[in-house]
């Protein structure tokens, strides 16, 4: 009977000294491989400032004209028009002829005088149209030939027309009559809104005199930036952890605490920033979309020990399971103390609604909410262990497509172009961090104030 107690007290003194000659490694050792083994992928992040930068670079040109950035575009558009209108052939539609002066009727009826009928013709006309086309209407330095065989047919077709015919009888009876017809004709010239040679402006003076109407912007960009306090909400589903902890082989045989009593954890800073777009469908409503990124952090208090398995239990549709992994941190009962940073970084694609409760074009109150689709780009997650004694990280565990809601209220300040806005918001995460076979869910929330100015 002694040698059994004595053996017994051998083993007891072997044990503690054992655990008192125990080596553990440093922080700074399980740090470095950690970061070794989770390595941080930084293209995301670089591919969504490019975009939107891009974004923003497109739109300031497109919708922006009157910036000192499309000054260099206007100028080069001004400078191309300055080049290729000249050369374009006119058309018969583009031509304002001026009337016929008195001078000159009266000049072409003594030359019709001193010449015999026979001797006058269409043809003689023609080459005396072509001496004075100068006095008839402005003729551009280019494509003259073409421009002068147009105005031919074209002065002809009037002459025929209007006043049947320029070749004037010597006689005095129709002479008279051709003064008085020319003085009329000359009186209603002056009356109409005939451009002269000298009335004529430049290609350039034209162009950059011109404004197009400026419509209506239906849409409107706006850029955000939100300081928030983020935390979590946990849920226990009791049945599925006691068909987890049924099946373990390390089922502790006393009772688990309660899930409260255990969990030591707080709230940490986050952040919220991306560019959005409205559109108005009323005079009240607003269509809201865009992307954003998003910061979530809290803090959980472990203890830090030894170097032991720790086992999470699963609840599948087909049944129970576990999985296991060597952690260093417990949730009591450790060698010190420490706190654990559980952080998400990930984008959404808010979408939803603004409503303007009260105001005017100066200032206004309203409400808002979007539905946002999230993809988790990188995360550090500690969950509890099926007997709620360890921490340990289960990345395939952690969910990367998500949903969440977002409710805000906001005072809005025109300021010249600018629109500021400025309220409380908060958001909240509607399916777990975690796949649904975790028994524990958990539930991020923020809350905090957002800043946003819009053009």
């Amino acid at each position: 009977m002694s040698t059994n107690v004595d053996h017994s007290e051998f083993e007891h003194w072997l044990r503690q000294e054992t655990d008192r000659h125990r080596l553990y490694a440093d922080e700074s050792v399980w740090e470095r491989i950690n970061r070794r083994v989770h390595k941080r992928r930084w293209f995301p992040f670089v591919l969504t400032a490019l975009l939107t930068i891009s974004a923003s670079v497109t739109w300031v040109m497109i919708d922006q004209p009157d910036l000192p950035l499309n000054y260099a575009a206007r100028m080069h558009r001004t400078n191309s028009a300055e080049k290729i209108i000249p050369q374009a052939p006119l058309r018969k539609d583009q031509i304002k002829l001026e009337q016929p002066s008195l001078s000159f009727l009266m000049q072409a009826q003594q030359m019709n005088a001193a010449s015999s009928p026979e001797t006058t013709s269409e043809q003689s006309w023609m080459e005396e149209i072509e001496n004075t086309q100068d006095k008839i209407m402005p003729v551009p330095t280019d494509n003259t030939e073409l421009f002068v065989a147009e105005a031919k047919g074209l002065i002809q077709q009037e002459a025929t027309v209007s006043n049947h015919s320029l070749v004037v009888d010597p006689s005095p009876a129709d002479a008279n009559a051709a003064l008085s017809e020319a003085q009329t004709t000359s009186a209603a010239a002056e009356k109409t809104n005939v451009l002269h040679p000298e009335q004529f402006q430049s290609i350039e003076s034209v162009i950059n005199g011109y404004k197009g109407k400026r419509t209506k912007k239906s849409w409107r960009m706006q850029w955000s930036v939100s300081p928030t306090i983020s935390y979590r909400q946990l849920i226990e589903d009791v049945s599925a952890l006691q068909a987890a902890r049924s099946v373990m082989n390390a089922a502790p045989a006393m009772a688990v605490p309660e899930l409260e009593s255990v969990v030591n954890h707080k709230p940490d800073l986050g952040l919220q920033f991306g560019v959005s777009v409205s559109r108005q469908l009323s005079k009240q409503l607003d269509f809201v979309g865009g992307v954003q990124f998003n910061i979530n952090k809290y803090d959980i208090r472990a203890y830090k020990g030894g170097r032991e398995v720790a086992t999470v239990g699963l609840n599948n549709q087909g049944g129970t399971g576990s999985v296991s992994s060597y952690t260093n941190y417990r949730s009591a009962d450790g060698i010190w103390a420490k706190w654990l940073a559980n952080y998400y970084f990930s984008l959404s694609a808010p979408i939803g609604f603004q409503y303007r409760v009260i105001g005017n074009k100066k200032w206004s109150w309203g409400l808002g909410s979007t539905i946002q689709p999230t993809y988790v780009l990188s995360k550090q997650a500690y969950m509890l262990s099926a007997d709620y004694k360890n921490y340990l990280e289960v990345p395939s565990l952690v969910r990367r497509w998500n949903l969440n809601g977002q409710v805000e209220t906001f005072v809005g300040f025109q300021k010249g172009k600018t629109r500021w806005t400025l309220g409380p918001q908060a958001r909240y995460q509607i399916f777990s961090s975690y796949e649904k076979s975790y028994p524990v869910q958990e539930h991020l929330f923020d809350i905090g104030i957002r800043l946003g100015v819009g053009l």
